[in-house]
């Protein structure tokens, strides 16, 4: 069962505080300042004599080629500032998100279940009313090997390859008109990358605070009989045969048989006194 600390509310307040520098608009790095699309050499340079007005096909060729190389070298570029910025906060995030503390028995987290407070329905002809309501997001789940926040907040980050010039060798421009336009474009899509890895980062956020928030409502519940437990049945062999060729020795088999319900007679329920 969970530990509470003293020092929950302090760390996540620390850690809140913490995470406020993911925030989207602080993500204001220009295409000009770009990394990535600098390791990528003279991409830019061009004849410098006049052109004639872009046709629709070139404008077609050029935007696709500036979109797909400022799109994938702002994400990447951002994914690396964001991935920094964690690795910063490793040990704040380590003491506010102890998943180590809720693993069950044979090596399975916890059921997570959703708490919404205040609620109220307005019908027709009539208000419905409610304190709380929980709900079971997610069952009792194998732990991963040292569970922790980064199993949630690396999802969708992870560092690509920069973008290769070959895949947008013939919209790259030819002429001042065409290195305007395909400027633009640039850094429009360049941009739209920086603010898809914020948008990922926030979604991992939201849905880590949103699963662990769920663990320790798993546990107060259970501790005031409102939910059972689930039931982890246990199986042992001395040796089991992997087709003809291979045999495992000391195999143990952990499966959740039943998991997690509500118990619904209020009789039974534990006061904790006030949350």
């Amino acid at each position: 069962m969970f530990k509470k600390t003293k020092s929950m509310a302090r760390l996540a307040l620390v850690a809140a505080a913490a995470l406020c520098v993911f925030a989207p608009t602080v993500s204001a790095q220009s295409v000009a300042d770009s990394p990535t699309l600098r390791s990528l050499g003279n991409y830019r340079e061009v004849s410098k004599a006049p052109g004639e007005s872009l046709s629709l096909v070139r404008r077609t060729v050029i935007s696709e080629a500036a979109r797909v190389l400022g799109g994938q070298a702002g994400r990447r570029d951002r994914t690396i500032e964001l991935r920094k910025q964690l690795d910063d906060l490793e040990s704040a995030l380590d003491k506010q998100y102890e998943f180590g503390q809720f693993v069950l028995p044979g090596g399975f987290l916890p059921p997570v279940i959703i708490r919404s407070s205040d609620l109220m329905t307005v019908g027709e002809n009539y208000i419905r009313m409610g304190a709380d309501r929980f709900e079971i997001y997610k069952g009792a789940s194998p732990a991963p090997q040292n569970p922790s926040w980064r199993q949630w907040m690396y999802i969708g980050l992870s560092i690509s390859e920069p973008p290769s010039l070959e895949y947008v060798r013939g919209g790259t421009p030819k002429n001042r008109e065409e290195q305007a336009f395909f400027d633009r474009e640039l850094a429009a899509a360049y941009k739209e990358g920086r603010d898809a890895a914020d948008r990922t980062l926030s979604v991992n956020y939201a849905e880590l605070e949103k699963v662990y928030s769920g663990m320790r409502n798993f546990y107060e519940l259970l501790a005031r009989g409102m939910v059972t437990a689930p039931k982890i049945r246990t199986r042992a062999s001395i040796v089991t045969a992997e087709g003809r060729q291979a045999i495992v020795t000391g195999d143990t088999y952990f499966e959740v048989v039943t998991d997690t319900n509500f118990v619904m007679d209020a009789g039974a329920w534990k006061p904790l006194g006030v949350r």
